[in-house]
């Protein structure tokens, strides 16, 4: 129990009506007193009108059509436990369920949602502990960068939901989930994607927030987003069919995408002043496109990568693959790219056409034709 409870106004309770007697429980909470505090199961809306301080867990949502007004206040931990969650995820799944509109801070796990649904976190400001979401559908995390703020973040078990317009810092985890994530700001972590398809990210800036996409994870689609100042901006490992990235700016890091094996289709974006290359791919295993990307001023302070050949990695694209000519590449501008627009042995890629730049390599055996 908390060192003290917060005063609530219980939205759902008629007037001079007070809080629920402790001993109340409802199904599939083991038991559990029902009220609003901590470590109590909460089964009717509550607005805030100070913090709550807890020792141990926070409140537990019980009960379908529950909103958790923070009013502009916390609740507080101790540095572990859980801070909002919900019961009942066994054999119930709640719906209609909000927190809004102040902070969570100093729990191990500042909200875990489990077999929720139709549910939204808006406006909330975590600090000291992730948000966790599983087998969960239609929940939405949003507000404005200033106050919806993820101190990290997973989903996992099949979940479905979006974040809208927030800042996430620390790491991000897409386990077995397809998730909405856009116009939002990623600082100082790491996204991955694991056995998760059909995700979209689209319209965010990941500044030294590198991306990485396991083997399982398949037609995930990444437009109008900008990478900067990341070691590897994008790392994929052989998702067949693979991701998309459409639009994108890919600036300041030392490699742009780099791919131990590639399976993605690259289009429309632009790889400006990363250090050893914009892209570089070792290994080709599917059917996959560059096309119609611009490559300037790579390959200028490079890391001293090198392929399996023991090729310096430098410039605008660098293929290192032995495999059959499965990628494709076409219709690509280079500009002032240190080393090479195009490095490409012959045998290793099909040349679309269209690729406008220099030099090309390996001088005289390309297998791209640059004009």
């Amino acid at each position: 129990m908390g060192r003290h409870l917060a005063a609530v106004l219980l939205a759902a309770l008629p007037l001079g009506q007070g809080l629920p007697a402790a001993a109340d429980s409802v199904p599939g909470s083991t038991g559990a007193a029902t009220g609003w505090g901590c470590g109590l199961v909460l089964t009717t809306s509550v607005t805030l009108t100070e913090d709550l301080v807890c020792d141990g867990d926070g409140p537990l949502i019980g009960a379908d059509d529950v909103t958790i007004d923070l009013n502009g206040h916390a609740v507080r931990g101790p540095g572990s436990g859980s801070g909002i969650g919900n019961t009942g995820y066994r054999r119930n799944t709640w719906k209609r369920l909000t927190v809004r509109d102040g902070r969570i801070e100093g729990f191990a796990e500042a909200i875990a949602f489990v077999g929720v649904s139709d549910s939204a976190i808006t406006n909330v400001a975590v600090a000291g502990g992730r948000v966790g979401i599983e087998a969960s559908s239609a929940v939405t995390i949003s507000g404005t960068p200033e106050q919806c703020v993820l101190d990290g973040f997973v989903a996992r078990g099949h979940a479905q939901l979006t974040i809208d317009h927030c800042t996430l810092r620390g790491d991000t985890s897409f386990y077995d989930s397809a998730v909405t994530l856009e116009n939002s700001r990623l600082v100082a972590g790491h996204l991955h994607l694991g056995q998760s398809d059909n995700s979209v990210v689209t319209g965010n800036v990941f500044d030294g927030y590198p991306v990485s996409l396991g083997y399982q994870s398949r037609r995930n689609v990444f437009r109008d987003n900008v990478f900067s100042n990341a070691g590897v901006a994008v790392r994929t490992d052989g998702a067949s069919p693979g991701a998309t990235f459409e639009n994108n700016t890919f600036q300041n890091n030392n490699v742009g995408i780099n791919s131990y094996i590639f399976s993605e289709t690259v289009t429309g974006n632009r790889f400006v002043g990363n250090r050893t290359a914009g892209i570089y791919i070792r290994d080709v295993i599917s059917t996959s496109s560059i096309t119609g990307n611009v490559f300037q001023s790579n390959g200028g302070a490079p890391s001293g990568l090198t392929d399996p050949s023991g090729t310096p990695v430098r410039g605008g694209v660098h293929i290192g693959s032995s495999q059959p000519e499965t990628l494709t590449l076409t219709g690509n501008t280079g500009v002032d790219n240190a080393g090479y627009f195009i490095f490409a042995r012959p045998g290793t890629v099909t040349d679309g056409g269209g690729n406008t730049g220099s030099p090309c390599g390996p001088s005289p055996n390309s297998a791209v034709t640059c004009h």
